[in-house]
């Protein structure tokens, strides 16, 4: 396979009259979801207003889905963004994304170590985890949970080289062991690997209780309202509760916003970007390199076998024009691979 990319980036509209519900909100270690892909040179971690959080409030959240694409499942395909966000507000992923000099951070475990091959890797929970329903967290609620992830159609691009029977509990320590060495391992249990209670019923799959930071007050249609878990062990959540409303189109969501009837649009693109930068009364927030745009070419047979014609298709593409343009500038270009 042979690649070339643009860096892309997506936006966060925030109403300004709700800015600190949003800056509440940042404790909450999710709200990176809010952000899908960005670009620019803004830090990430800029401060929406000034000042410390203060506790309470609701915020409204739009984000991209289809109604016949909504799944309930953890550990199914999430076409939708909007899924994923409430998915990913109930419950906790083993690693969270991170800043400052490390991607990877904690989340349901607190630490982790390698062996000196970098094949088996050793992830220790994070002392106090509880269900929202206050049963503590086991190593054998991951290992279950890990396992019915590695057996779904998405699971084997999601931890690569695991196999299920090389997922194991010994004590409060969840063992992965890997095919091959695999110094990334961490990083890729960032995203998917939700911690559901061991041996949950299919047909409780859509209220199961979670481990993260908001519990389940109401859903319907893809909508859903989220309440603040006051026992959550990652620390304290700000926001009293998060409102996650459904929209089947940017323009759709952008409208909302300008309406007031959402506080934060969720990777709105750069048209609505573009159109909101005129605003006074609207922010945008830009989070930098989270997602590429890639020109694929399958380079084992056919065309683009020929090294030439890869290399032609990849001087036939102007990339600036096209962060320029389509992007409208949140975006820059990315690296040949």
């Amino acid at each position: 396979m042979s690649w070339f990319f643009l860096r892309c980036g997506s936006r966060l509209y925030v109403n300004v009259n709700r800015r600190q519900a949003l800056l509440a909100g940042g404790a909450i270690g999710a709200t990176a979801l809010l952000a899908a892909c960005s670009g620019g040179n803004a830090p990430a971690d800029r401060p929406v207003a000034g000042g410390k959080p203060r506790k309470g409030g609701t915020l409204r959240v739009g984000a991209l889905g289809r109604a016949n694409a909504i799944t309930r499942d953890p550990h199914g395909t999430q076409a939708n963004e909007s899924d994923y966000l409430i998915i990913a507000l109930l419950y906790d992923t083993l690693t969270a994304p991170g800043g400052g000099d490390s991607n990877t951070a904690p989340r349901l475990a607190s630490a982790w170590k390698p062996s000196a091959d970098l094949r088996t890797w050793r992830f220790t929970l994070a002392p106090g985890a509880t269900f929202h329903d206050g049963t503590p967290v086991t190593a054998e609620d991951v290992v279950w949970s890990l396992r019915r992830l590695r057996g779904t159609p998405a699971g084997a691009s999601r931890l690569p080289g695991v196999k299920a029977e090389n997922i194991t509990a010994d004590g409060d320590t969840v063992v992965l062991v890997s095919d091959y060495p695999n110094a990334e391992l961490p990083l890729l249990t960032r995203l998917s690997t939700f911690v559901l209670k061991k041996d949950t019923p299919e047909r409780e799959l859509a209220t199961a209780p979670g481990t993260g930071p908001f519990r389940l007050d109401w859903y319907r249609s893809g909508n859903a309202r989220l309440v603040r878990n006051e026992k959550w062990h990652g620390g304290e959540a700000f926001l009293d509760a998060i409102e996650v409303k459904i929209f089947e189109s940017p323009q759709a969501m952008a409208n909302a916003l300008l309406a007031g009837q959402i506080d934060l649009a969720s990777n709105a693109g750069a048209v609505a970007a573009r159109t909101a930068e005129k605003r006074k009364d609207i922010r945008i927030i830009r989070r930098p390199d989270d997602m590429a745009m890639p020109i694929v070419m399958r380079a084992g047979s056919g065309p683009f076998a020929d090294r030439r014609v890869r290399e032609a298709l990849r001087l036939a593409v102007d990339r600036k024009a096209m962060v320029d343009q389509v992007l409208s500038g949140y975006g820059s270009v990315g690296n040949d691979i």
